[in-house]
């Protein structure tokens, strides 16, 4: 099927361009070290992934609003499967800083280790719940939502 095919350059066409995210932003997605905020999400904050861009312009979005309302919004907890990636995308000591999905090596050990990769991945799913309840309720309190 290929036969007649030409080819305008070999290799990937591709590009992923993104900063570096954990010298540059804080855990807020916003540029540190500038007067004015700005706010950077999607695949140039280096979260990588369709969903995980999305979730990171949400994030942006409570972020400016909280802004707005001379607020701080709770940062998302670190046992959730986006929280972790914020927190890896976002932390100064991240080292060869590379673009992520949401994946289990981000996230924080469980405190007990669970042998059975599907016993173990539904303790992560439930404790990234119950964190995430904790979370709603925060912003609802602070009425960010």
């Amino acid at each position: 099927g290929l036969q007649n095919a030409e080819f305008a350059r070999y290799g990937v066409m591709h590009r992923n361009t993104f900063i570096q995210a954990p010298r540059l932003l804080d855990r807020d997605l916003r540029l540190r070290g500038v007067d004015a905020p700005v706010y950077v999400a999607g695949q140039l904050s280096g979260t990588e992934g369709y969903c995980e861009a999305i979730a990171s312009g949400l994030m942006c979005a409570l972020f400016v609003y909280a802004q707005l309302q001379s607020m701080q919004a709770p940062l998302l907890p670190v046992e959730t499967a986006f929280g972790a990636l914020l927190d890896y995308a976002t932390d100064p000591a991240t080292q060869d800083y590379q673009p992520m999905h949401v994946n289990f090596g981000i996230l924080k050990p469980l405190d007990q280790h669970i042998r059975n990769k599907g016993m173990r991945y539904a303790a992560y799913a439930e404790r990234g719940s119950r964190a995430m309840e904790g979370y709603v309720a925060d912003i609802r309190a602070k009425g960010l939502l």
